[in-house]
């Protein structure tokens, strides 16, 4: 257990493989972070277990809490990696299995839903499927629901490509006329996008 008043650190029996020299410190807040990034021993060292990782963070505006997660920065490209987490009383807390540099970060935005398969949310350019490119920029994909004329759709999701992909079934609509198609995709901090198209099929 590590613990002072901007860290809380609490590896459990079990987790390391080797006895460590803890570290810790602390540097000046990143752009757009609402914690100091905090340095948690090296990312080099393995765990076999998760531990709970707790950051206090200061000037969290109340609407945003719900939105507050723990993340890490690529120190390369300096791009946001999320690790997750919850708020509860002024501090962002997440089990995770790794060291490294952490800091508390806000995920305000939804997830991009992009057609490959629908020309100006109407016309078919694909006559067995429909396909889209889902993509979130921070906390990742939590859910996504298709429907067609308010009826769900199945679709199968490519991790790989992040392509979702809905073949066209008889069995489950009328061919021949218009279909109002409705996809919603939702990240893990409730943020949600939802497009919606008019198609011939």
């Amino acid at each position: 257990m590590f613990e002072n008043e901007k860290i809380r650190v609490e590896v459990p029996k079990g987790a390391l493989y080797d006895n460590i020299g803890f570290v810790w410190k602390s540097t000046p807040k990143p752009t757009g972070c609402y914690s100091e990034l905090h340095q948690v021993h090296s990312k080099f060292v393995p765990l076999h277990l998760p531990y709970s990782l707790a950051i206090k963070c200061g000037g969290l505006p109340e609407e945003l809490r719900d939105k507050a997660l723990i993340i890490t920065i690529d120190p390369t490209t300096g791009q946001k990696i999320a690790i997750g987490g919850e708020y509860s009383g002024g501090w962002v807390t997440v089990k995770t299995n790794v060291f490294g540099s952490f800091s508390v970060a806000v995920d305000k935005t939804p997830p991009v839903i992009t057609p490959l398969s629908i020309k100006d949310n109407k016309t078919l350019t694909n006559n067995s499927q429909l396909q889209f490119k889902i993509s979130d920029d921070l906390s990742g994909i939590k859910t996504y629901r298709g429907e067609i004329d308010g009826n769900w759709a199945l679709f199968e999701f490519d991790a790989k490509s992040k392509t979702l992909s809905y073949t066209f079934d008889k069995a489950r609509m009328t061919f021949g006329k218009t279909h109002l198609f409705r996809l919603v995709v939702t990240d893990n901090k409730e943020n949600n996008t939802e497009y919606k198209a008019i198609i011939y099929k």
